[in-house]
């Protein structure tokens, strides 16, 4: 780390003819092995250890936070060093497809140390997490029971950051409440809101859980995505309440900021609370088939 930039060398090794340095170069890069992707798993968690014991930009020289690596002096001589995490490194982390390629592959399953490595750089670091949500929103919508676990575990370390922009990063991920409304139209040139809406719709919701990444994939919004799949993908539900369940118990500002999130319906005041009679349903179905059989997932 004091005598080479490591850190943007492993990630260099890892982008092969894909890496800006490559870009550089006039001399190509050969690719052994084919198209197969190589085993990186290891030296995703290799760099995602190099990456806490790294400030960022927006750290203070003397600021040590939770996802700072703490590594005990070999002697009382020794102290502890402070290395920056260079611009070099950073751009190869947000300019290129390596957190595409982490997030995506499906044998990175002990990716603890990228959870706090992400959560080390979102760190007053507005951009980063915008772009960061993103990717994990998008992933999550793709992924199955069995790899929806280790996304969340991601999400639980970055919503866990303290700082200014933590109830970004909650409405980047989760959502917030939003009332939905009718379109003027030549019979009704007024916007209708509520219960006027839902009767001229014959519908239940009159609000969504939006994200406010993107407008054209704003209903991605991890709640939105358990509204909507609570009772037809009740494995993948109760996956990601459990994670919630953690998440809301170890924090009490994200308590807070999902104690204020309104029902989707006029049913229920808020969104938590259809929570608890689904974990109720969970629970019947389970005592009347104690052996698993008859039980389906509906699709």
């Amino acid at each position: 780390m004091e005598k080479s930039d490591l850190v943007a060398d492993l990630i260099d090794f890892m982008l092969g003819s894909s890496s800006p340095r490559a870009q550089q170069r006039q001399e190509k890069r050969v690719t052994m092995g084919g198209t197969v992707q190589p085993p990186f798993q290891h030296l995703y968690s290799l760099v995602s250890f190099l990456i806490r014991m790294t400030h960022t930009s927006q750290m203070e020289l003397e600021e040590r936070l939770a996802t700072h690596v703490s590594l005990k002096p070999g002697s009382q001589f020794e102290q502890h060093k402070s290395y920056f995490l260079s611009e070099e490194a950073y751009i190869m982390l947000t300019k290129t497809n390596i957190l595409d390629t982490i997030i995506f592959d499906a044998k990175f399953a002990e990716n603890k140390e990228f959870a706090q490595a992400m959560a080390h750089i979102c760190y007053r670091n507005l951009k980063f997490s915008r772009k960061l949500a993103k990717k994990l929103l998008k992933c999550i919508s793709f992924s199955s029971n069995d790899q929806v676990e280790r996304h969340l575990a991601v999400i639980d370390c970055v919503s866990r950051v303290k700082d200014a922009f933590q109830i970004h990063r909650l409405e980047y991920l989760f959502g917030f409440g939003f009332l939905l409304n009718d379109k003027p139209t030549e019979d009704c040139p007024i916007r209708q809101y509520g219960l006027p809406m839902l009767q001229r719709q014959k519908g239940e919701e009159a609000f969504q859980i939006l994200s406010p990444l993107d407008a054209r994939q704003n209903d991605d919004a991890l709640l939105n995505m358990l509204w909507k799949y609570k009772g037809r993908l009740d494995s993948f539900t109760l996956t990601c309440l459990q994670s919630l369940t953690e998440l809301l118990t170890g924090d009490d500002d994200i308590a807070f900021y999902f104690a204020e999130l309104p029902s989707p319906t006029y049913s229920q005041a808020r969104y938590t609370d259809w929570i608890r009679p689904y974990f109720e349903n969970q629970l019947e179905d389970t005592k009347k088939y104690p052996d698993g059989v008859g039980i389906k997932e509906k699709q």
